[in-house]
């Protein structure tokens, strides 16, 4: 989990490692057509959806918002004055406020 950054009560920063969810340097796979598909799939069957309460974005949204405990969601980048440019983050809660307001 990200800290929160020293004064911003808005969001997270730092530099949160991301672990990919498949190897990076094999993200597809061939089929016997020569077509290729992700490796991730499971046969050769296209699969509408990844996860059965999350058809829709809005239902994505509020899913990643569940599992996550409202935790990071959109990040941006800020250049700081020593030239680095961390990530800085806000909740699923921040951007769900922000897009009803």
């Amino acid at each position: 989990m990200p800290s929160k950054k020293n004064g911003n009560s808005n969001g997270f920063s730092g530099s949160m490692k991301l672990k990919p969810i498949m190897d990076m340097k094999a993200q597809t796979r061939k089929l016997p057509d020569g077509s290729r598909v992700a490796s991730s799939l499971v046969g050769d069957e296209l699969m509408q959806y990844n996860f059965e309460d999350a058809r829709t974005i809005v239902e994505s949204v509020h899913r990643g918002n569940r599992v996550s405990s409202s935790g990071p969601m959109l990040g941006s980048r800020q250049k700081q004055p020593d030239g680095s440019e961390p990530y800085v983050w806000l909740t699923y809660k921040q951007v769900s406020h922000s897009a009803q307001n």
